[in-house]
């Protein structure tokens, strides 16, 4: 087609890639100034009965409308024209300079964590935005995120191809069916690998685009668990909290990833972004050569599965914005895989359980043991068991652990609790006692990791208080007790005998005065005591004569 002019105006100037039903060629726009370029995309139907391609036709036409809307974001490529021209369709796109993202990851080459947190912040706000829409992308990939060499912004591109909308036989009232299942191997998550994708198939494809670019290693070459959930941590240089939000990203139950960008976006904002704010945006991983085109090669796969005809039912409603949107799948795909809702045709409602009877019991229940021994999170896991149906073949199994997990999750929770009580009391030791009483896992460090600082902190102010010299208080001698003055029997009688206050209850009897008067020995003091006379008074009998002395002169005689 080289040299050809497209819709008398869009001149093929070089190949660029093939796909399954798509081809993509550079183009010249030879009605504007200066022949700028485009990117052309050549949409090949399956079938070319008139049935089929009546159908194709009007969807071709109500997608070109939803891609116009999608260009007004400035980090998807604008729609500049669509048209068909002989039985097959086109679609014109700007055309942005840039290099690819699959030529800056290099095998062995791992990111640093604050450059892939800018690829999550810019691509999970595309994200949001498609999803608003009422549009899933199903083939996001490296090859589909161009950085642009204007700004450096990751672009998110291959909106534009419509593919096959049935393999089998065109039904009447415009039913088709089969489900054409779209996207890449190691890129595609499992309900998108069995046709039914979710918003959250689009969550998935970015992880594994982020843990690419953290360990340096294509996602073909990772290894799974028992239950199918990747094991890629020990091959990153990332933090804790990173990767916890890219775990759940990639979750292989699509019910316990993220269920919305804008739920991402939030655990980015909440979790440590250490150096993210200060990245500098370089040239380091660029390619050196220039790049020509954002589209390489188309390398989606494209499955068509086989399936029996499904009678439509009423459409459902998908909330978009603040509204509630009808939608129902429709058999076009917007570029390597893109899925927009028509409420025309109606053969499965990607948002919604299969309209198959299945039993999901055995895959929660993985789920539910995954959650509990990797993340610790019980309360999740109890939430995924109580989500398993009675008519489960896992339903007994998961009565027999939910009673288990109940009472170890109230347990901790309990212990958590005491262990914030604690610290709004400012007792650190104890903080760090409850804190001890709890699991090891990526939950609760998570949730304890604030009072586990504080309690550091608490305890090492009180350790080094504690380590402080206390000065040694010193003794004042105690003062001799002075001698207490034993009152005289003179005192003490006259103190007894003449009472200065006859009214005083002590009967004149008073303490020590408060002078103290040096004492000297006194001898003992005779009071004569009358004897008592007993009946009639006698007379008194004389006293002897005192001895007389005799005179000087009378001696002589």
């Amino acid at each position: 087609m080289i040299g050809q002019i497209l819709d008398g105006r869009y001149q093929v100037v070089r190949n660029l890639g093939e796909g399954g039903f798509s081809k993509t060629f550079l183009a010249e726009d030879t009605r504007r100034p200066g022949r700028p370029i485009c990117v052309a995309k050549h949409l090949q139907p399956a079938r070319t009965d008139p049935n089929f391609l009546t159908v194709a036709r009007r969807l071709f036409h109500s997608e070109a409308e939803a891609l116009e809307k999608l260009g007004h974001y400035d980090q998807i490529p604008r729609l500049l024209a669509f048209f068909e021209q002989e039985q097959e369709f086109y679609l014109i796109q700007e055309f942005v300079p840039g290099a690819s993202l699959d030529q800056a990851l290099i095998a062995g080459q791992p990111w640093p964590e604050a450059q892939v947190r800018v690829l999550l912040q810019e691509l999970l706000q595309t994200l949001a935005f498609i999803h608003q829409q009422g549009v899933i992308h199903r083939d996001i990939k490296p090859e589909n995120i161009i950085r642009r060499q204007s700004d450096d912004k990751y672009i998110l591109v291959d909106f534009g191809s419509v593919k096959q909308v049935s393999s089998q036989t065109l039904l009447q009232n415009d039913q088709m069916t089969g489900t054409v299942i779209v996207g890449t191997p190691g890129y595609m998550s499992g309900e998108q690998g069995q046709g039914k994708p979710r918003p959250s198939s689009d969550i998935y494809a970015l992880g594994i685009v982020a843990i690419q670019a953290l360990t340096g290693t294509h996602p073909s070459k990772f290894q799974e668990d028992e239950f199918g959930e990747l094991i890629w941590q020990s091959q990153a240089n990332v933090g804790p909290q990173l990767a916890t939000i890219l775990t759940k990203m990639v979750r292989y139950y699509f019910k316990v990833r993220y269920q919305s960008a804008e739920e991402v976006l939030q655990a980015l904002k909440g979790a440590q972004t250490v150096g993210a704010t200060s990245v500098q945006r370089t040239q380091s991983r660029r390619p050196e050569r220039p790049p020509v085109s954002y589209t390489p090669i188309d390398r989606t796969e494209v499955v068509i599965p086989r399936r029996e005809v499904i009678a439509p039912r009423p459409s459902q409603s998908f909330p978009v914005g603040g509204a509630i949107a009808t939608f129902a799948l429709v058999g076009v795909m917007l570029g390597a895989g893109a899925v927009i809702f028509n409420p025309e045709l109606i053969t499965e409602l990607p948002f919604f359980e299969s309209l198959t009877a299945t039993d999901d019991g055995p895959a929660l229940l993985a789920a539910a043991q995954t959650t509990a021994d990797t993340s610790g999170d019980l309360g999740a896991a109890i939430d995924q068991l109580q989500q398993i149906p009675t008519d489960s073949a896992a339903y007994n199994q998961a009565q027999a652990l939910l009673p288990q997990w109940q009472d170890q999750w109230q347990q901790q929770q309990a212990d958590f609790q005491q262990a914030e009580a604690a610290a709004r009391s400012r007792r650190w030791y104890q903080v760090r006692t409850q804190l001890s009483k709890l699991p090891q896992n990526p939950h609760w460090d998570q949730q304890s990791s604030r009072l586990a600082r504080q309690a550091r902190q608490g305890i090492a102010e009180i350790e080094r208080i504690q380590a402080r010299p206390k000065p040694t208080p010193s003794v004042a001698p105690e003062p001799s007790p002075e001698p207490t003055p034993e009152p005289t029997p003179s005192e003490s009688l006259e103190d007894s005998t003449n009472p200065e206050n006859p009214d005083d209850p002590t009967d004149g009897i008073s303490g020590p005065t408060p002078t103290i008067s040096p004492t000297f020995p006194q001898l003992p003091v005779e009071i004569p005591v009358p004897a008592p006379k007993l009946g009639r008074p006698s007379p008194a009998a004389p006293s002897p004569a005192p001895p007389t002395t005799p005179r000087p002169e009378q001696v002589g005689n």
